[in-house]
């Protein structure tokens, strides 16, 4: 999976921001990290990648509250089978 890093460097020091920490590097060779965990963006667990965690805690809350979550496997299969048709489509042209 592509991931997006930025590297600042300042007159103090340098910033290094990836889409798993943040890193702070001063002159003074002191350095302080900040993982994902530590940045409280409101997600309670991490199941694959990192787009999938708020569809993953909707669908958990969706289950234990009893609800219809869309999509929803019937629906997601209809779609892969959709798409497995036309690749097999493709193939034979």
């Amino acid at each position: 999976m592509p991931e997006f890093s930025l590297s600042i460097d300042g007159s103090k020091g340098r910033i290094e921001v990836n889409d798993d920490r943040l890193s702070l590097t001063l002159n003074d060779s002191t350095t302080t990290k900040y993982y994902k965990h530590d940045l409280n963006d409101g997600v309670d667990f991490f199941l694959g990648e990192s787009e999938y965690f708020r569809e993953n805690k909707e669908f958990v809350n969706a289950l234990t509250k009893k609800q219809k979550c869309e999509p929803n496997f019937d629906t997601a299969s209809r779609v892969d089978y959709v798409i497995d048709q036309v690749r097999k489509k493709s193939e034979s042209t």
